[in-house]
């Protein structure tokens, strides 16, 4: 299975915004989003990612609720993924529910096929992706008239811990809850909610299905911490702490120290694995870093896998 991650940082640019007029929906939900379709035929509601899966084959959706349709989809071009090497199939631009979107055949993996939407307004921006063993090729035809029949309901609140791996207490911390993005969870300094924090420190929590069962949490470590170091991250230093439970589940942790956007920056970063699904928690430290960190440590004590 292909699980798309996602930058850290993508979530300390994304707002929030108003709502819209409710709409009537008689099709399924994906939780954790506001997105409805007719589900292809077989697919199931995802336990470990939010999205739908049939076999190996597997839809997951990102729904970036403050996001812009038009910056994020600008670089979802035809002639961007043939630049990265992908094969383009075909290219279309169309309307999703009323909403402008691009929807691309195809094929970075030589023994898979991938079906990519994006859609939105200045409000909101939705990014679906199916990958299609060539063995289940048969799908293909199956996903791409379900994403036809997407409708999207700017109306509906969101529990942002329905799609949950954890539950966690911010009573003890400074830092507490301010949104969710997808499947990550941002906390901020007394929980502020605006536009951008970057520059300042956050604690975010991110969330994915593993590979197999009980995967170390180191190994899930470096995966995470080398995509930071490709979004710019340059390390002068790493700490591991003694902590190798969290709660009673495993886990991998470190304090890294180094520089993020020619600004000095800390992070204490944990991984946990509970049986296929892991949390990822990376606290980013910009200022007042002992008692930062510290406080982060507060809330990581309180983080129970469910």
């Amino acid at each position: 299975m292909k699980i798309r991650f996602l930058s850290l940082f993508l979530l300390l640019t994304i707002s929030s915004c108003g709502q819209n007029k409710i709409k009537t929906f008689d099709k399924t939900l994906i939780p954790g989003t506001r997105v409805y379709l007719d589900k292809p035929e077989n697919f199931k509601l995802a336990a470990n990612f939010i999205g739908l899966k049939s076999g190996e084959s597997v839809i997951q959706f990102f729904d970036l609720f403050g996001g812009n349709y038009n910056s994020n989809a600008k670089s979802f071009t035809k002639e961007n993924f043939e630049k990265k090497g992908v094969t383009v199939f075909d290219f279309k631009k169309l309307k999703i529910d009323g909403f402008p979107a691009k929807l691309a055949f195809l094929q970075g993996n030589p023994n898979q096929k991938s079906l990519q939407l994006v859609f939105g307004d200045n409000e909101f921006s939705v990014m679906v992706m199916a990958f299609i063993p060539d063995f289940e090729k048969e799908k293909i035809k199956q996903i791409e008239n379900s994403f036809l029949t997407i409708e999207y309901d700017k109306n509906r609140v969101v529990d942002p811990f329905e799609i949950a791996f954890f539950k966690i207490d911010d009573s003890k911390s400074s830092y507490k809850y301010s949104k969710t993005v997808s499947n990550m969870f941002l906390y901020t300094k007394n929980g502020i909610k605006k536009d951008s924090f970057m520059g300042e420190s956050a604690y975010l929590i991110s969330q994915l299905p593993t590979e197999r069962p009980d995967m170390g949490p180191k190994s899930l470590f470096d995966t995470n911490l080398n995509s930071l170091k490709s979004n710019g991250l340059i390390i002068s230093k790493r700490i591991p702490t003694e902590r190798k439970k969290l709660n009673g589940f495993n886990c991998y942790e470190e304090l890294i120290i180094g520089n993020l956007n020619n600004e000095e920056t800390q992070i204490i970063m944990t991984c946990v694995v509970k049986e296929n699904r892991a949390v990822i928690i990376a606290g980013l430290v910009k200022d007042d870093f002992e008692s930062t960190v510290e406080e982060f440590k507060k809330l990581t004590n309180e983080l129970k896998m469910k």
